[in-house]
């Protein structure tokens, strides 16, 4: 009964998927020759996937409900966990293993862990349209699990479709074209909003539109379509010309568009129409069904599942191994795109190299029920999930630390440049620390403001052992309203106020904080404690003008003694000469003194005096960035990192004129 369930293979449909999946593996592959992108619409070669996925689905759950009246929905997903999971699971666990080695910043490491996971369920593509920017962003070519979006997309069609079909089998038998024709333009339209709405920040948008089902189902319903038109009379007639012209519609947009498209959205119709006319024209003998059945574009039709898996882990890896080799040294080179174009060829030999083996060693031996029964395919699964949990758990927990993010900065130059894991090392120790009040009777500092004050409590908190009759505390408020609009009433809000003795402002400041500190610090006087104003620190605009940062994301390395000496001359000039800084430090000055307030510049401390970190010496002209155990001290636009926070602490403490402002 089940070999009578097998639809009639067509070799010309292997032949097109072969055409889809080198498309999408050339352009992955970005290559680029003489200065020329090599089929810049390649992408156009997943919705080819589409259109045979939903075409053959469809013929299978239609046969099998013709013969039997009915549909075993346990043994649809039993072919489909065959055919789909075995070669997924082996891709992720290698990908895993490779990732453990290769992905050095723990934000990439969570991606990876959340995505390979989600994988595992095909509902990877929910995780890449709430995280990621949108899939033209050419640094999500270095995400080795982006292309997992589309199998999801599928899996989850396999989900929903059969059921709706088997409904209008049974009931609406002649309303299926009409219902078909609905459910695509609804979903076309769609698509073409949700690709133009693009960076509106709103939920629906072009991510969604690119991701998720709702938007693609009406590329799947088209090869529904073709299965209920391919027996048409007008197809057998003309059956040349709609192979031709749909070879045209579905190689022109491949070789010609490009990603600046809105995609999905209507010119996707035309390489869609175009996988139907050919789909539907080679059902009869002519030209294009023999180029198609050319045996060597078959082998690579029948591969094309692995080669898709296999292929974006592959180059992802690449161009982390030597892409800033290529960035830093192919201008150099005497045939610079020759040796781009070659490097291309050659990983994508590599692909193929791993996906034959893994067609013949695993997808095969997988699909045979024979050799292969539902026992062991049940085992085989549940093994490799939970290799692949372990191994997620393994990389994302174990290899790293946050608290002691420092130190794995030092096994690495890249780490240096993860501010987002210097940040959370920080959080982790103001949480580890709270910065609340006893009742205890020693005089209690408030450090009160943003991400600056935090540098503040952070620096003083890992010297409080030096600090004799001295209690931190905390108050990190980025809105000013709860002090500003309610007269230091709300006691949730100033608590902290109350207790205090002394009262610490630090805040990166704007004109808004400004304007806002001119309305507060009158109001905080009134409560009798000591205020102390903390200039605007030295910063740099954004992370990607810290030029050691720059100097570690071109060479891949630590700057020697003589590199560092002028970096930091580089930054201190910067810093010196900004001015903005410059201006709001003499706002916060003419406040302190109309408060008769004291206003204290401590990035000096940091900047412009000798590397000895025990107070004011000899003056030179740089800022300190790595400590001598080679730690960096400033992350981000200017922040502490904790190695920075600690020795800025001594240099506070040390500091006379600072800890005299704490005195009775």
């Amino acid at each position: 009964m089940h070999n009578n369930l097998k639809i009639e293979y067509r070799p010309e449909i292997d032949g097109l998927r072969a055409l889809a999946v080198l498309s999408v593996i050339i352009y992955h592959a970005k290559i680029n020759f003489l200065n020329i992108f090599i089929l810049p619409g390649g992408f156009f070669g997943v919705d080819i996937f589409f259109v045979i996925s939903g075409y053959l689905i469809s013929k299978l759950i239609f046969k099998e409900f013709k013969i039997n009246q009915k549909f075993n929905f346990f043994h649809f997903y039993e072919r489909r966990a065959r055919r789909l999971l075995p070669v997924l699971l082996i891709v992720l666990i290698f990908t895993g293993l490779v990732s453990s080695i290769l992905l050095y910043k723990p934000s990439e490491i969570t991606e990876f862990s959340i995505s390979a996971l989600l994988s595992i369920f095909f509902a990877s593509n929910f995780f890449f349209y709430t995280v990621v920017s949108d899939y033209w962003n050419s640094i999500l070519l270095y995400k080795p699990l982006l292309h997992t979006w589309s199998l999801s997309v599928e899996e989850q069609y396999y989900i929903l479709f059969p059921i709706f079909f088997i409904i209008s089998l049974r009931f609406l038998k002649n309303k299926i074209i009409f219902l078909l024709f609905f459910f695509i333009f609804i979903s076309l339209c769609l698509a073409e909003w949700g690709s133009y709405r693009v960076s509106t920040g709103v939920w629906f948008n072009d991510k969604f539109s690119f991701y998720l089902l709702p938007t693609r189902i009406w590329e799947l319903l088209f090869g529904t379509l073709v299965l209920l038109f391919e027996k048409k009379y007008f197809i057998k007639n003309y059956h040349s010309l709609i192979s031709f012209i749909g070879f045209i519609l579905m190689i022109l947009p491949i070789i010609f568009l490009n990603d600046k498209i809105r995609q999905p959205g209507f010119l996707t119709l035309i390489p869609v129409i175009g996988t139907s006319f050919i789909i539907l024209g080679c059902n009869y003998e002519n030209f294009i069904k023999r180029i198609l059945s050319f045996k060597k574009l078959v082998f690579v039709g029948l591969i094309s599942y692995s080669l898709y898996l296999w292929h974006f882990p592959i180059f992802s890896f690449a161009r982390r191994l030597y892409g800033e080799f290529e960035k830093a040294n192919a201008e150099n080179l005497p045939f610079k795109d020759n040796f781009i174009w070659s490097y291309d060829f050659l990983l994508i030999i590599l692909i193929f190299i791993i996906s034959i083996p893994s067609y013949y060693i695993i997808e095969k031996p997988f699909r045979n029920k024979k050799k292969i029964d539902l026992k062991k395919l049940v085992i085989f699964i549940f093994i490799s999930t939970l290799i692949i949990f372990f191994i997620c758990f393994k990389i994302l927990y174990v290899k790293f630390d946050y608290r002691n993010y420092e130190d794995f900065s030092l096994t690495n130059a890249k780490y240096f440049t993860d501010s987002e894991a210097f940040h959370k090392s920080i959080k982790l120790f103001i949480n580890d620390h709270k910065g609340n009040f006893t009742d205890s009777d020693k005089r209690k500092i408030l450090i009160m403001g943003d991400c600056h004050a935090e540098d503040i409590f952070v620096a003083l908190k890992m010297n409080e052992n030096k600090l004799k009759n001295i209690e931190l505390g905390s108050l990190f408020i980025t809105n000013l309203d709860c002090l500003e609009k309610n007269s230091l009433k709300d006691k949730k809000c100033n608590e902290k106020l109350y207790q205090s003795d002394v009262i610490i402002i630090d805040y990166k400041y704007n004109e808004n904080y400004i304007k806002s500190l001119v309305n507060i610090i009158p109001k905080l006087k009134e409560l009798n404690k000591k205020i102390i104003l903390i200039n605007h620190k030295n910063s740099f605009l954004k992370m990607e003008d810290h030029s050691l940062f720059k100097f570690i994301n071109f060479y891949e390395r630590f700057p020697n003694s003589t590199e560092l000496k002028s970096i930091e001359k580089e930054v201190y000039v910067k810093f010196k000469s900004n001015k903005k800084t410059a201006n709001f430090n003499k706002q916060l000055k003419k406040i302190a003194y109309l408060n008769n307030i004291d206003f204290l510049n401590v990035s000096d401390l940091m900047c412009s005096h000798q590397n000895k970190y025990g107070g004011p010496k000899k003056m030179k002209k740089k800022c300190h960035l790595i400590s001598s155990e080679g730690k960096l001290l400033l992350y981000n636009y200017g922040n502490f990192t904790k190695a920075g926070a600690e020795i800025y602490g001594k240099q506070l403490i040390k500091n006379r004129q600072f800890i005299k402002l704490f005195e009775q």
